[in-house]
C-alpha cells in the first residue's frame, strides 16, 4: 500500500489553482515528436532563471530570481532494472514540494511518479496507465537530498513491462517559502528552457 499523503488546506488550494501543474500531469498529448537516442543515460542542463510562480487564482508569471524551484540539471538512466531520474535544484530547501516524473514507453499510455513532501512527510505515488487499466507501482522510490540539492525518483522496469526504451518529462513545484511568499507556488520544467503548459519530453532512452 502506498504511504498516506499528508495534506493541508493551503497546500491543496495551491495545487488546485495551478493550471500549469495540471497540464504537466495531463497534457502529455501536446508534447513534441519522438527523437532517437541510443544511450542508457541522457542528461539535460536546464536554463537558469526560468521559474514561473502563481498565487491563488493568478496566472503564472516569470520568477527569474527564484532559486529554490529552479532546476539545474536532469539525468535519466535506463538500466535493465529500473529507470532512475536525478534532478539538481539550485537551492533545495526543506519546504512543501512536489517532483513529478512522467514516462512513456511502448505499450504504455503514461506513467506518473509524484514525489511529495508536505508538512515534513514524504511519499511517492506512482500510477501506470495503459489502454486497459490504471494500476499502481508501489515499488517505486524517491527522496529529496538536501545536502546535494537533488531529488531522485526510481521506477522499476517491472512496473513498465520492461520496455526497450522510455521517454521522460520532469517537473518541480515548491509551495510557499521566502522566495515566493507563503501562499505562492513556483514551478519549473526540468527539460525546457523557459516554460509552456505542455511538458517537454526527452529523446528515447534505451535500456542499458
Amino acid at each position: 500500500m502506498l504511504p498516506r499523503r499528508p495534506t493541508t488546506p493551503t497546500t491543496l488550494a495551491a495545487l488546485a489553482a495551478l493550471p500549469a501543474l495540471v497540464a504537466l500531469a495531463a497534457g502529455a498529448a501536446l508534447a513534441s515528436a519522438p527523437t532517437a537516442a541510443h544511450a542508457e543515460t541522457w542528461s539535460h542542463r536546464d536554463a537558469t532563471g526560468d521559474v514561473v510562480a502563481t498565487g491563488g487564482e493568478s496566472a503564472p508569471t516569470a520568477a527569474p530570481t527564484n532559486r529554490t524551484a529552479d532546476l539545474h540539471r536532469v539525468t535519466i538512466t535506463h538500466t535493465r532494472g529500473a529507470v532512475r531520474v536525478v534532478a539538481r535544484v539550485h537551492e533545495l530547501r526543506r519546504t512543501d514540494q512536489l517532483a513529478t516524473v512522467q514516462l512513456r514507453a511502448p505499450g504504455l499510455h503514461l506513467v506518473t511518479a509524484d514525489l511529495v513532501r508536505i508538512d515534513g512527510g514524504t511519499a511517492v505515488h506512482t500510477h501506470v496507465e495503459t489502454q486497459d487499466e490504471v494500476r499502481e507501482c508501489p515499488s517505486a522510490t524517491g527522496r529529496f537530498r538536501l545536502r546535494t540539492d537533488t531529488f531522485v525518483v526510481t521506477v522499476p522496469r517491472a512496473c513498465l513491462g520492461r520496455p526497450d526504451w522510455v521517454r521522460a518529462a520532469v517537473g518541480y513545484v515548491t509551495i510557499g517559502g521566502s522566495d515566493v511568499g507563503d501562499e505562492q507556488v513556483a514551478l519549473d520544467d526540468g527539460l525546457r528552457d523557459g516554460f509552456r503548459l505542455a511538458p517537454r519530453w526527452s529523446p528515447r532512452i534505451h535500456a542499458g
